[in-house]
């Protein structure tokens, strides 16, 4: 416990005479040294801050020059005992900073939990099905202040998403009108907190104002352009935007394990909330504010910077490819676009080849879409290999069923399907081989205009496309143009 309580009148008692006695006398904290003596003052009356290991001194500056991080963790975490102290210390040295909006209890959001079951679950006694006005009533009350809780809420009581319950008990244009109201509180919540979901969703252009629909973007699973509140489509874009919104929050916020296992989205998305015009670029004191962004989540963008001087641009870290696109001429609009029609296309492969779709794959693996500057990214997410068991139909004569296991992947299903689509990538990796002096002639030769196989495969001159060799020569490829360029990174350390 505190020696010295926190409460807003004894914070402003102590500030106001710091600033009239001892500082500007302007009736605020504004200046590093009334800080300062502010943080000295809280020390010298016995204040220690509660689950701080440092100094108030520390946490005073902590508290000022990163409060978009600090109001992250707040909102990530609620305010409660262990922190609430900090919480008024915050607010008053930065009264300025904009709140996340309104704050729900508990008992607040289990009653629009409690009412939404109620509602799906009708008239269990007299089994009649859903109460249709009540649940109307009960969804117009969730929006971007409280849609997280109550969708986290629903599933932890009731053990299935209230997204799911949606499409269960209703349907037409009563679904279509419940969902969209859920999507745009997500949205809405999305946009206060700097996170841009438009890879996701986005508006259909038939409808406008509060007759609002939405359509697919990009969601797993999910055929673009269907509309976002279709049945079992809605509870996977709801997936889809509480789990970016989530991501978002934490890399604010500064989670380690998140900006590490996402640093070109935390790159792209600083760069987004430091772009004030929102032009897709930045300049001047946005690079500043973006550099300040970053160094409040622990990534030092002059150090980035310095690392990637004279290096080769095909040996570039995941964190250096994102700071060359974000300060490129295109700016990082263009690498987030990059980024998302990356993910778009991936995503539009896996879903046309569990659905069997040929026509989706011939629009979407052909020389136009696949190329040397994206192929490796595109294969990289869609090789991931995965057991899969078969079951042989059953024979009238006799008494079981065979079965077996084997390893494959999206990119070996993909290769297999036909040869046309293994021709496409192989000649995008051959030419971004070409483009990076990599000699690729012991695994494959061009022959009349296609490729056939060299001396690192035990049969020559069998065609490179067929099923027999595609994902082997495929994998070949991609492992000599990553060996080349990591030998060229041992030298350039070793230097």
């Amino acid at each position: 416990m505190s020696n010295f309580k926190i409460t807003a009148n004894n914070l402003k008692d102590i500030a106001q005479l710091i600033d009239s006695q001892r500082g500007n006398n302007n009736g605020k904290l504004d200046t590093q040294e009334e800080y300062s003596l502010f943080a000295q003052d809280l020390e010298k009356r016995g204040y220690k801050p509660q689950n701080y290991s440092g100094s108030v001194k520390d946490l005073v500056n902590e508290y000022i020059t990163n409060p978009e991080k600090i109001a992250a963790q707040f909102a990530q975490n609620g305010i409660n005992d262990n922190n609430r102290e900090k919480h008024v210390l915050f607010k008053f040295l930065n009264p300025d900073f904009k709140d996340s909006g309104r704050k729900y209890t508990d008992k607040e959001i289990d009653n629009i939990v409690d009412d939404a079951y109620d509602s799906v679950t009708g008239w269990s006694f007299l089994h009649i099905g859903t109460k249709e006005n009540k649940l109307e009533k009960t969804v117009g009350r969730i929006n971007k202040d409280n849609v997280l809780q109550v969708l986290d809420r629903y599933k932890e009581k009731h053990k299935e998403s209230l997204a799911n319950a949606i499409d269960d008990d209703t349907s037409g244009t009563f679904q279509d009108e419940l969902g969209s109201a859920v999507i745009k509180a997500l949205l809405e919540k999305a946009h206060e907190a700097g996170v841009d979901v438009s890879s996701i969703v986005a508006p259909d252009p038939a409808t406008t104002g509060q007759e609002m629909k939405y359509v697919v973007v990009n969601v797993k699973g999910v055929k673009s352009g269907e509309s976002a509140t279709a049945d079992d489509v809605f509870e996977k874009v709801v997936d889809a935007l509480q789990e970016k919104i989530k991501l978002g929050a934490a890399i604010v916020a500064g989670d380690e394990d998140a900006i590490k296992e996402n640093k070109t989205d935390a790159l792209l998305m600083f760069a987004g909330r430091a772009d004030s015009d929102k032009n897709g670029q930045l300049q001047g004191e946005e690079v500043i504010n973006f550099k300040r962004l970053c160094a409040g989540v622990g990534i030092v963008v002059n150090d980035i910077l310095a690392a990637m001087k004279g290096k080769n641009e095909n040996n570039y870290t995941e964190e250096e490819h994102a700071i060359k696109n974000i300060f490129s001429e295109a700016g990082y609009g263009a690498a987030y676009t990059q980024q998302s029609n990356t993910n778009a296309q991936v995503n539009s492969i896996e879903t046309a080849i569990s659905d069997d779709d040929e026509g989706t794959l011939d629009n979407i693996v052909n020389s136009n879409n696949i190329n040397s500057g994206n192929v490796e990214d595109i294969l990289s997410k869609i090789d991931d290999e995965y057991e899969e068991t078969k079951t042989t139909s059953p024979d009238p004569e006799r008494s079981y069923v065979q079965s077996y296991t084997y390893k494959t992947s999206t990119l070996r299903k993909l290769v297999e399907k036909d040869s046309k689509y293994a021709a496409v990538i192989i000649q995008a990796l051959v030419d971004k081989a070409d483009e990076n002096g990599v000699d690729y002639d012991d695994i494959i030769k061009a022959n009349n205009g296609s490729f056939v196989t060299a001396y690192a495969f035990a049969k020559t001159g069998e065609d490179a496309t067929k099923s027999k060799y595609a994902y082997e020569v495929i994998s070949k490829l991609r492992e000599r143009i990553a060996e080349e360029s990591n030998q060229e990174r041992i030298t350039e350390l070793m230097v």
